[in-house]
């Protein structure tokens, strides 16, 4: 089992990289998200990897953080998502984004991915919705590091989590490129309860 790869990065497109160590080029499969987190060619870097080992191949799946080889593992086990659905899905949505979707249940953003169909996405929902609200996401709480802080401040004023954690993610999923005071978004949040 390869857990990561440390080393010089020698060649790299959209969908794959090549990492030199200690001599021996290895060839990553990446998704398009950890791609534009990667350096320039000829930098060091560290990628976190998965090997896959079929009867036909072995291949290296690589991530930029721990968190996204996290949800690629837990894609994976799912019946009818493999390798390479598991890091399209990757290359469309990030760990953050997906987390969201299934904690919202938001079965057509999830369908935004090429190849993942209606069944699939309710697939995802349904088998990943627990462990997913269990994980702790170092990003998970942007816009302003405060998503856990808004839905436990909703518990507070007596919804449930449930429908906190679900109102919370789909308004997160529209403001995720901003940057908003924790006041402003339990307001957005509030209007949609």
């Amino acid at each position: 089992m390869i857990s990561f790869l440390s080393g010089i990065l020698v060649k790299k497109s959209p969908m794959e990289v090549c990492v030199e160590v200690a001599g021996v080029g290895y060839r990553v499969n990446i998704s398009l998200s950890s791609s534009k987190q990667l350096p320039a060619e000829g930098a060091r870097l560290t990628i976190y990897t998965r090997h896959i080992v079929r009867n036909d191949a072995q291949e290296l799946f690589g991530f930029a953080t721990e968190e996204e080889r996290a949800i690629f593992d837990m894609l994976i086990t799912l019946p009818g998502i493999g390798p390479r659905i598991a890091l399209r899905i990757l290359s469309n949505l990030t760990p953050q984004e997906l987390c969201s979707a299934v904690v919202a249940e938001d079965v057509e953003y999830l369908r935004k991915t090429p190849g993942v169909g209606k069944k699939s996405a309710e697939r995802i929902v349904v088998e990943l919705k627990d462990r997913i609200e269990k994980i702790e996401l170092s990003n998970m709480d942007k816009p302003g590091g405060f998503l856990r802080d808004a839905v436990e401040a909703l518990v507070v004023l007596g919804y449930r989590k449930s429908e906190a954690t679900k109102v919370a993610s789909k308004v997160f999923q529209t403001l995720s490129e901003k940057e908003i005071p924790l006041e402003q978004f339990l307001r957005e949040v509030l209007k949609r309860m």
